[in-house]
């Protein structure tokens, strides 16, 4: 994607995908598992490393206004993440499920999900229109639900906490 294509976005928010690094998946793996679930999306600016473990991507969803960067992070960082979401997890029990903290505590990779929206002039694009028009969470929700199926992973909203469980739960 040109630069200039690039600027046309802006970060709304950020999500984790968390999991056992042993299910890092393929790069074709996770364009395949995407594309299933949410078809029509285009893979720009993708990487993966020499064994085609997936490494980074721009995902685009053009008809739904948004774009979505993966990064794959792996070391101390998300270790000392998981470790205090556990804690916090737990001081709110009803939070999430023993069995959702069970499956996170082994944790040790993750998957930097952050969403973009495509800037739109609401007043030239659409007379009277309002841009909250255009875009459409949807898609974000369906990458991240074959995130969470490609690693056998769990999605999290790090700024609220909430566990994100896959087919598009929350």
């Amino acid at each position: 994607m040109s630069e200039t294509a690039a600027a046309e976005y802006h970060w709304r928010e950020t999500y984790f995908i968390l999991f056992d690094e042993d299910n890092r998946p393929l790069l074709e793996t996770l364009r395949f598992v995407i594309n299933r679930t949410a078809g029509g999306y285009e893979f720009v600016a993708a990487e993966e490393d020499d064994d085609n473990l997936f490494c980074s991507a721009r995902v685009i969803a053009p008809d739904k206004m948004t774009a979505i960067e993966l990064s794959y992070v792996t070391g101390a960082e998300v270790l000392e993440s998981v470790s205090q979401l556990v804690h916090d997890l737990q001081m709110i029990p009803e939070s999430c499920e023993p069995e959702t903290l069970d499956k996170l505590r082994p944790c040790n990779a993750r998957i930097d999900v952050f969403h973009l929206e495509k800037e739109v002039d609401a007043w030239t694009d659409t007379p009277g229109g309002n841009e909250d028009d255009f875009f459409d969470p949807s898609a974000l929700l369906l990458v991240i639900e074959a995130l969470v199926e490609a690693t056998d992973g769990i999605g999290i909203d790090p700024s609220s906490g909430v566990v994100m469980t896959g087919e598009t739960g929350i």
